[in-house]
């Protein structure tokens, strides 16, 4: 009973350590996204004192992301 409940322990924690390394990456991107291209050339996990919202915006426009959402329904 008690190696069961071991064992189905270490499986959850190789499942978060496996969910971590993958999902670092992408939070990284996304903090990255809001930040000035030279607090971006840092490459950290720190939140910049001011969040950058229009390279969204610029994206979404050059993009044409609206028309190739409304073409895809």
């Amino acid at each position: 009973m008690l190696r069961k409940r071991l064992f189905v322990i270490f499986k959850n924690s190789m499942a978060w350590v496996i969910s971590t390394i993958m999902l670092a990456p992408l939070i990284l991107i996304f903090l990255n996204s809001l930040k000035n291209k030279f607090q971006a050339d840092s490459m950290g996990f720190d939140l910049s004192k001011e969040i950058h919202f229009e390279y969204f915006i610029t994206v979404i426009e050059k993009g044409n992301l609206f028309q190739s959402f409304f073409n895809s329904l």
